[in-house]
């Protein structure tokens, strides 16, 4: 038997559902550097990935975490679990979140579940484009260099929900 066969080339990992979402926790000695989400500190060794029960559109979170302050098994580790959607009539990205986000519905001032960014689909402002160079190697024909000005993405408004107000939006309204 050769050493190969006896040396594992894949994290291990751990996985366990709470509260109907899924969590994965992934051990990379590799990831050393990486800064723990709770203390801050590098070391974060576990890498934390949770989504929605078997739903694509299911909520879902990251983080990396220490030794000291990997999540228990069992439990939802305390993260902001979002889920995403976009509405391409209104370019309005919408964040849904499973616990309150800072800020305030802006109908009734309740505690907001959901926050909304009203997206520039494409201005005239030079400000707000840049240059991007591309190096290309085909399979056939020889290598290229590219140069474009493409727009860099903005928000241009952001507003707040709460659970039951959610659907009605007012894309003119600040947050």
């Amino acid at each position: 038997m050769s050493d190969m066969a006896a040396t594992t080339t894949f994290p291990r990992s751990q996985r366990w559902l709470a509260d109907g979402i899924r969590v994965g926790v992934y051990l990379y000695k590799s990831h050393r550097r990486d800064r723990c989400h709770a203390c801050g500190k590098p070391g974060a060794i576990h890498w934390v990935s949770a989504d929605g029960k078997g739903d694509k559109e299911g909520f879902s979170a990251m983080a990396s975490f220490c030794g000291e302050h990997r999540p228990a098994k069992g439990t939802l580790p305390d993260l902001d679990y979002v889920r995403h959607y976009w509405r391409e009539d209104d370019d309005v990205a919408e964040r849904e979140h499973l616990l309150p986000v800072a800020g305030d519905c802006g109908i009734c001032g309740a505690p907001a579940i959901s926050s909304f960014e009203r997206i520039c689909p494409g201005c005239d402002d030079p400000r707000r484009w840049r240059s991007q160079t591309s190096h290309i190697v085909p399979f056939a024909g020889p290598e290229r260099t590219e140069t474009r000005s493409v727009h860099d993405q903005h928000t241009t408004n952001q507003w707040a929900r709460c659970r039951e107000h959610r659907d009605q939006l007012d894309v003119d309204e600040a947050w």
